[in-house]
């Protein structure tokens, strides 16, 4: 695959789902084995290329009827989607993505990507500072405007009422979503080695909307946290949520 148009897709394997995701589109496509290999080869010009590559693998019509769908798929661009075209003010101040607010430097969701559980940065691992919280929530405050309108933005974090209410404001006025999530999982042992891709089978998600939030951005919510695994779906506020924390932690 061209390596410029392979920057624009990433694919992985979870609960035996294979999963497509399109970079600037954010479309999310849940497709068959065939087509997850075939992504190893496929740019959107090489069908040729992909066929050959295919052969003796997979039948040659069910190949043939696959791309097609791909190319349905960048006809529509929720497949190798055009780069975002990105205003001189955003590149100069970045866009953003996505944003992680730790409360504690030792998180025990164990992302492989985060930089949480790779060292102590010189200084002892511990929980977030008010000074630090704030300081996150003020920054989504004053980039509201980046984040994508009509999107859902979740948190993480083990404590929701400081970071749920002014985060939700300012997701309100910006015309996206902003909804608390605590996810109720992890082991005694830290690390990328400990990893498993059950983690979260069978756990419970909490979830903390504040009040008047989409009911359909709750559902989508909580339909996705089902598909990652999680065996319990628990909608609770921002402030019940933290006492009840607070007495069984």
């Amino acid at each position: 695959m061209n390596k410029e148009m392979q920057k624009k897709i990433h694919k992985f394997v979870q609960n035996g789902m294979y999963i497509l995701l399109d970079v600037n589109s954010g479309a999310v496509h849940v497709v068959d084995k065939m087509i997850y290999d075939m992504m190893d080869y496929f740019d959107g010009e090489n069908d040729a290329e992909v066929q050959k590559a295919m052969d003796g693998m997979y039948p040659a019509g069910d190949v043939q009827e696959a791309l097609g769908e791909l190319h349905h798929l960048m006809e529509i661009q929720q497949l190798f989607a055009p780069d975002i075209d990105v205003p001189p003010t955003f590149k100069a101040k970045g866009l953003v993505k996505s944003l992680c607010l730790m409360t504690a430097h030792d998180c025990n969701m164990r992302c492989k990507y985060c930089f949480g559980d790779t060292g102590e940065y010189g200084g002892e691992r511990q929980m977030m500072s008010k000074e630090v919280g704030q300081a996150a929530v003020d920054y989504i405050r004053i980039h509201q405007d980046h984040f994508a309108k009509g999107g859902i933005v979740v948190d993480c974090c083990g404590v929701k009422e400081v970071v749920c209410t002014p985060c939700a404001e300012a997701a309100a006025q910006a015309g996206f979503t902003f909804i608390g999530g605590h996810p109720m999982a992890g082991i005694e042992k830290a690390g990328y080695d400990h990893s498993f891709p059950t983690l979260f089978e069978g756990a419970s998600m909490v979830l903390t909307p504040e009040e008047g939030t989409d009911q359909k951005a709750v559902r989508t919510v909580s339909d996705l946290c089902g598909e990652l695994g999680f065996g319990r779906i628990q909608i609770s506020t921002p402030k019940e949520h933290d006492r009840m924390i607070a007495l069984t932690s």
